[in-house]
């Protein structure tokens, strides 16, 4: 938190749109190979959503709006 404030606004949004961007990618590179890569393919999906949920989670610790995401949260299932 004591850095977090001399820092300003993290770019969350702009962060987490380039995760998604690049989760996209490796999905189209692996499209159509092996096994070994399918198995790559699923554990970097793996590590890229846990990356996003991390994101998330330290946004919502940051900004302190726990109770508006878990209700976007809800909306959006």
């Amino acid at each position: 938190v004591g850095l977090a404030k001399p820092l300003g606004e993290l770019p969350f949004g702009h962060f987490h749109l380039h995760s998604t961007l690049a989760f996209n990618i490796v999905k189209v590179c692996n499209f159509g190979r092996s096994s070994t890569a399918l198995r790559k393919y699923l554990a970097i999906r793996r590590l890229l959503l846990s990356l996003t949920d991390l994101i998330s989670s330290l946004r919502t610790w940051y900004t302190r709006t726990l109770g508006g995401q878990i209700a976007i949260q809800r909306f959006s299932k």
